[in-house]
Order: structure tokens, then sequence, then C-alpha cells
């Protein structure tokens, strides 16, 4: 049975893993060390009883791609290379690791992670469903 914290270390090692990121630490670091960088963590979530015996949680799973602003076309340029593999990324780790999930959405903007302003996207995998047998 999938977990949280499985399908939040496995999307995160998925983008991780994507050409020219230099950092995905396992969980979000308090300053970046190296850009561009990705974090995932669950943001919201939603939970029901599913059976007698279980709960099912759909938990929305945002994954932030960061690079330092520092030229903003050469940024947005760098940026829109991650536009398709990103979320390729996140579906072929889904798909991959049989976790159901209700689609993607995001933003692609000036962000900032501790003092230093960045630029990137913002996606959420929306209704990650993680079935929890209750002890």
């Amino acid at each position: 049975m999938t977990t949280l914290a499985t399908a939040c270390t496995t999307i995160q090692a998925a983008v991780g893993g994507l050409t020219g990121i230099k950092s995905a630490p396992t969980y979000p670091p308090e300053d970046a060390a190296a850009f561009p960088f990705v974090v995932t963590y669950p943001e919201t979530f939603n939970g029901s009883l599913n059976t007698p015996e279980d709960f099912k949680m759909l938990y929305g799973i945002t994954v932030e791609l960061h690079i330092s602003r520092q030229d903003l076309p050469v940024d947005v340029e760098r940026l829109l290379a991650y536009a398709e593999s990103g979320p390729n990324a996140i579906f072929k780790a889904l798909r991959d690791n049989v976790i159901a999930a209700n689609g993607i959405t995001g933003t692609f903007a000036g962000m900032q992670w501790g003092d230093v302003q960045t630029i990137g996207y913002r996606w959420t995998i929306q209704d990650v469903k993680i079935l929890t047998t209750i002890t």
C-alpha cells in the first residue's frame, strides 16, 4: 500500500532526476544550495471513510521547481525546457508506481525560497489517493 511519504519521495525523485536539476532533497531545505532545485510536499488533503476497515485520503501534492532569478529572458528560456518534461516525469512516476491521482494544475511565476528571488513552476498533483487500514 502506498503511503503519503512514499508518494512524495517517488514524485520528488522523478522530477529531481530531470536533466539540469542540481538539487532534489528528500525534504524541503531551509535554504537552497544550488539552482535549479526541486521540492515536493503535501499541501491539501481531504479524507473520508472508504470501507469499515480503511479510510481514503486525497492529497494535493505540490512540486516546486526553482531557478534563481538573474536575467528574466534567459531564466524563462531555461524554464521552458521543463514545461513538458516536468509533468511527464510526474505522470510517469504515478503510472509506474500505481499511484492514483486526478491530474495536475500549476503556475509559472516569480517565487521565493528563503531570501532568494526565484522563478519557476509550481505543479500540484490533484487527488493523490492514499488508502490506510484503520488499526
